[in-house]
């Protein structure tokens, strides 16, 4: 009889003890020193956000929007095992961008961006011509110190190689207007999309 009760007590506490090990390695491992929502789930903020959507509360870009405000410009989102980082300060950007080590982005990534910045640093794997990008663009401090000094006349040059692409972009984007107007009348359109578009258009070089 104690044979028995000590067997049982001895698979239950290894039993709690392998559960126990298994919900800490589902668990999400967020990345160090970045700020999260605290973790009480092995699928991480899925279980809140499904049911903010579910209710019809939130779309994805307000939960970011949550995630800016609570943590301020760099934070994660956790996915079970997977976690996405938001990045919202244009210099913190530029400084991964231009002033971190030489890292390589997912193809994935790389394509969503290539859609509307095909030839933005962004969008290349880590080649020649990425190589190329990142030492016209310099170190951090040095684009920073060099844009300074030479941004206005460089906008100026720009602007006037660029003048009959943006006209031509322009005047693309009347046509398209006058097209919809056709098609729906007196009806009101969303025109953001086309906005966003027509801009990414006309400064993707």
């Amino acid at each position: 009889m104690d044979a028995t009760l000590t067997n049982t007590a001895t698979i239950v506490i290894i039993s709690t003890l392998l559960a126990r090990l298994s919900y800490l390695w589902l668990l999400p491992k967020p990345i160090p020193q970045i700020p999260h929502n605290p973790v009480t789930s092995i699928w991480g903020d899925l279980p809140a956000f499904a049911h903010d959507e579910k209710n019809g509360y939130k779309l994805f870009s307000s939960i970011v929007e949550d995630m800016v405000r609570l943590h301020g410009p760099i934070s994660q989102i956790l996915l079970a095992k997977h976690c996405i980082v938001i990045l919202a300060d244009r210099e913190e950007s530029e400084r991964i961008a231009l002033g971190g080590k030489i890292t390589d982005t997912s193809e994935r990534f790389r394509a969503t961006v290539a859609t509307v910045l095909p030839n933005s640093q962004l969008s290349l794997p880590a080649n020649e011509t990425w190589k190329k990008h990142r030492r016209l663009a310099g170190p951090n401090e040095t684009w920073k110190k060099h844009r300074r000094l030479a941004g206005p006349s460089m906008s100026k040059r720009y602007l006037e190689r660029m003048s009959g692409r943006i006209a031509f972009c322009a005047s693309e984007l009347v046509r398209l207007w006058k097209a919809k107007c056709a098609l729906v009348g007196s009806d009101a359109f969303d025109a953001d999309l086309d906005l966003h578009l027509a801009t990414m258009d006309s400064i993707s070089i």
